[in-house]
């Protein structure tokens, strides 16, 4: 794999916490970096990966922490060719690396970060030994997590399959002017109708009636019958 060593913005790496396998950060420590910088003694450069034409930080987030609490604009990085997952690998080995070098302590939240973000995003199929083995985890602990985890995953895909699409909203037809002259015109008729005035039609009535014949008869002659979508 190569890799260079270069001075970087620290504005262009990406700082994704999916990447890094800490839950927090440890004041004392990142103090004992801010020293180091402020002494000249320059620590090791951050690891990045190149991939889609992203710089993504897979090794030395408190060192950038630390520099940009010092108000540094850049940093020296070793840059690797690998994507997204390869920076995920490299984040968790280097994190079981620190705790042979008895540099960082970890807690329970960061071995359960470790071992979620490596059966996520670099072996979903991994066995309780084989995470034992990489990770630097307990045996019980690496158990516990793992089955939890595919616990989690399998709900999600349960909750996806069976989600269901939202209902667009009916859209309520409009009534063209069409469809409401009639309606209109035949209620006017039904109430005289009630009324038993059959032989005595109002003027209003008689006009709508005419109105109503002449808009059906159009209506067949040119064969449009939308205005019957009531």
């Amino acid at each position: 794999m190569k890799s260079s060593a270069t001075l970087m913005k620290i504005s262009d790496l990406k700082i994704l916490e999916d990447v890094r396998c800490r839950d927090k950060y440890d004041k004392a420590y990142l103090e004992l970096l801010m020293e180091a910088y402020k002494s000249k003694h320059t620590p090791p450069p951050v690891v990045v990966f190149y991939s889609n034409s992203q710089y993504i930080l897979a090794d030395g987030f408190y060192r950038v922490k630390a520099a940009q609490q010092l108000g540094y604009l850049k940093i020296e990085v070793d840059i690797k060719e690998g994507n997204f997952n390869d920076a995920v690998e490299y984040s968790c080995l280097m994190n079981n690396e620190r705790k042979h070098n008895n540099v960082l302590n970890r807690g329970h939240a960061c071995k359960r970060k470790s071992i979620r973000n490596w059966m996520k995003y670099v072996d979903t199929k991994i066995s309780t030994v084989d995470l034992v083995r990489i990770l630097g985890i307990s045996y019980p602990t690496a158990s516990r997590e793992r089955s939890l985890f595919q616990i989690t995953e399998s709900s999600k895909k349960v909750r996806r399959k069976h989600k269901q699409k939202p209902q667009p909203a009916k859209r309520r037809k409009r009534k063209n002017s069409i469809t409401i002259q009639i309606r209109s015109a035949m209620t006017a008729i039904h109430a005289e109708i009630k009324r038993k005035h059959r032989t005595q039609w109002s003027p209003k009535i008689k006009e709508d009636i005419l109105e109503a014949i002449d808009i059906l008869y159009h209506a067949v002659k040119e064969e449009n019958f939308n205005f019957l979508e009531i």
